[in-house]
């Protein structure tokens, strides 16, 4: 198996950050219908198919699924966690240069995230108005309910010898 990191994919998953075509939020799985549904949103294009792998095997055939590696999105976007999933294998594979690849992307995200939430009309600062409080109100706790109030357990009574003595007694009569 000889894998090999394409940078067409690379160039193609830069491209939809820049347009803002990115998933933060959606949880990351890649299974056998994602791959299909994948192949069938690209009309069966294995270049297109391609593309959303940052990784192909050169030895394995084409137009296979066992040929590409690593995806980083599915349904036309860039999924924050499926880029921090590649980013994880390549690590844990010893695959430094790919783990350097998918954290830029990843650096891309968080960028393009910041500077969409600083634009976007409905994330807006507003001042805070101080809040004052009465004299009268401050320290009133008469209308405060009392939350959980351990209260004492009963005392500890002494313990009548008399009748355990005589429970002992039953149980170790003979006969």
């Amino acid at each position: 198996m000889a894998l090999k990191i394409s940078a067409k994919s690379i160039s193609q998953a830069k491209s939809l950050i820049k347009a803002g075509k990115i998933n933060t939020t959606g949880s990351w799985g890649f299974d056998s219908s994602d791959r299909n549904a994948l192949l069938k949103s690209v009309n069966n294009d294995w270049s297109k198919y391609a593309a959303w792998f940052l990784v192909y095997d050169d030895e394995a055939k084409e137009d296979t699924f066992q040929r590409y590696k690593y995806p980083y999105g599915k349904q036309g976007k860039v999924w924050r966690r499926g880029v921090i999933a590649v980013k994880t294998r390549a690590a844990q594979n010893n695959w430094s240069e790919l783990a350097n690849i998918a954290d830029n992307l990843l650096q891309m995200i968080d960028e393009k995230e910041e500077k969409g939430f600083s634009q976007s009309s409905e994330y807006r600062v507003f001042p805070i108005q101080e809040l004052r409080v009465e004299d009268d109100e401050k320290d009133d706790r008469r209308y405060h309910r009392q939350g959980h109030v351990p209260r004492e357990l009963p005392a500890v009574g002494a313990i009548q010898l008399g009748c355990l003595v005589q429970l002992f007694r039953h149980t170790l009569q003979s006969g």
